[in-house]
């Protein structure tokens, strides 16, 4: 639960995060990338280059602080986060190293503003939405590893077939590289995949459309 106290120091937050939100969250992945390179490979590197991934998280943010006494308000924007956050099979291990550099981003920016109790209050907030997040993915991991075929995390396939749509639009084939069957899939659904780039430094992972699926081949559309 969330103390009334922390609430109300999150909440009179808004203002700076209104003004700061996007400085705030740029500092954050910059020292986030310098820190852990490895984690490169959850985030989309171009949404990092044109501004699009700072600009969203710092709107995230700004939701949360002012309906953090409200989270069922949040209610589609988690849903929507668990998702992307489990088909990059985002680990417990992950939000603490997240939460630091966050914590440390807001005082980079705030300077004497970001006083100890608004760091301590912040803390808290985000102890509870990071526990939020940790069991709702972990539901979603269950969930995939009970289904026919299922697993946990990624598994390796093998591209068998690439045809070209339109000018726009391929489908890519895959199979399980052990024959394994494919899990069930709902319309609408997305799958991660990461690869390796000759000359990069890591790993670089995507999501993409199902346009259909069987039990011996996965496609996906890549637009």
């Amino acid at each position: 639960m969330i103390s009334q106290n922390t609430i109300d120091i999150v909440k009179s937050t808004a203002q700076e995060l209104r003004a700061h939100g996007e400085e705030i969250t740029n500092i954050f992945y910059g020292e986030l990338f310098k820190n852990h390179p490895e984690l490169k490979n959850m985030f989309n590197m171009t949404h990092q280059a044109t501004g699009h991934q700072p600009k969203v998280l710092a709107m995230t943010i700004l939701k949360y602080a002012e309906h953090i006494d409200q989270l069922e308000v949040l209610s589609g924007t988690v849903e929507t986060i668990v998702q992307k956050h489990s088909s990059l099979h985002v680990t417990p291990e992950m939000y603490p190293i997240v939460g630091e550099h966050l914590l440390h981003a807001i005082k980079v920016v705030l300077g004497d503003a970001a006083t100890e109790e608004i760091l301590g209050a912040w803390a808290d907030a985000y102890q509870v939405l990071a526990k939020i997040f940790i069991g709702k993915e972990e539901d979603v991991y269950q969930n995939n590893e009970q289904q026919p075929g299922g697993y946990r995390g990624f598994a390796k396939y093998e591209v068998v077939d690439k045809i070209k749509e339109s000018e726009t639009i391929t489908s890519i084939y895959f199979s399980p590289i052990n024959n394994r069957a494919v899990p069930h899939h709902l319309p609408g659904q997305y799958v991660a995949i990461s690869l390796e780039i000759p000359g990069e430094d890591h790993l670089h992972t995507r999501n993409y459309s199902l346009s259909d699926i069987s039990n011996h081949w996965c496609p996906v559309k890549n637009k």
